[in-house]
């Protein structure tokens, strides 16, 4: 049974059901119960370094030791970026649709890869460029049917708060691949969530809604199902590449999307229109040819860089 639960592929299983649930959680939170976006959050960054911090002190406590200020101020300001995030897709999926944020979140392998390319770590290639149309070709189509039009203005502020989201997050993804294959992955990620960990407290201290003590177990349930869920994710994805190459991982990521379309359908009542379906249909394609291209190492353009797993969020690093 033991050695069930450690199998890779069992972990990336699990991946696919914590990532695919914790959007319909949240969205869920915000329609039913209207918690704050500054409080989902805090809660998302808050309880992963809560976990984590334990971990790094009892494995990498002498890298954590011997980090400079430098690295400090560093992967300070990439969590920020990066992890910070999370309150703009928050704030973006709280006015938005769980079928649309998904379908713009999976336009991150793209936005990392025209960012490799403009900071020219990778080269792009016509497969690359293929894939990388493909994805947004698919994700235009998706989001501008009749019925995702009903959504109204709100639902474009969302939704563009989304897409600002999965810029920030890919921008995280290529400026912190150094620094975090120099001190370790458990290291960096510990210190990220720490340090946006103070960010987050000070912003939901000052702009979260009052009446936190009124919210019923369910709804803490679901807010810590969503922080417990952002770390679980972190482990199992890390003990998952110890012994599968990044490309299979990024396959498997492949499925969150459909995956969570199908919850938002069945649990949340989001109707799927046929452009919806077609254009999800064109963005897995995209993901597929995104992945095939960066299969190719021989396209770094830094010696000794490694391909960053375009279909897996964060980089096989980072929660999504």
């Amino acid at each position: 049974m033991r050695a069930f639960f450690h199998s890779p592929y069992v972990c990336l299983l699990l991946v696919i059901g914590l990532l695919a649930s914790v959007t319909p959680v949240m969205k869920a939170v915000f329609t039913k119960d209207q918690v704050d976006p500054i409080t989902v959050a805090a809660l998302r960054t808050i309880i992963p370094f809560a976990v984590l911090f334990p971990i790094a002190a009892c494995r990498n406590r002498v890298v954590l030791m011997s980090l400079r200020r430098r690295d400090l101020k560093e992967l300070s300001a990439l969590g920020v970026l990066g992890i910070g995030s999370y309150l703009v897709a928050a704030t973006g999926l709280s006015y938005t649709t769980v079928t649309h944020y998904v379908l713009i979140y999976s336009l991150l392998p793209g936005c990392t890869a025209i960012l490799m390319a403009v900071l020219k770590h990778r080269r792009l290639t016509t497969l690359t460029i293929i894939g990388i149309a493909l994805s947004f070709l698919g994700c235009i189509v998706a989001v501008t049917t009749k019925g995702a039009q009903e959504i109204g203005s709100a639902g474009t502020v969302g939704d563009a708060l989304v897409l600002l989201f999965t810029v920030m997050l890919a921008l995280h993804l290529v400026a912190s691949r150094q620094i975090t294959k120099r001190v370790g992955t458990l290291t960096a990620h510990t210190v990220m969530f720490g340090s946006t960990s103070l960010v987050m407290i000070g912003a939901a201290w000052s702009g979260m809604k009052p009446g936190l003590s009124t919210l019923s177990l369910s709804t803490w349930i679901a807010l810590s199902y969503i922080g417990l869920a952002t770390v679980a994710v972190f482990l199992l994805r890390a003990h998952a590449l110890k012994t599968l190459p990044p490309t299979t991982v990024a396959s498997f990521h492949n499925l969150i999307p459909v995956c969570t379309l199908l919850i938002a359908d069945l649990w949340l009542g989001e109707p799927h229109q046929g452009g919806t379906v077609l254009g999800a249909a064109i963005i897995l394609t995209g993901l597929e040819v995104l992945r095939r291209a960066h299969m190719n190492p021989g396209l770094d353009m830094a010696r000794g860089s490694t391909p960053v797993a375009t279909a897996a969020p964060a980089g096989a690093s980072v929660p999504a």
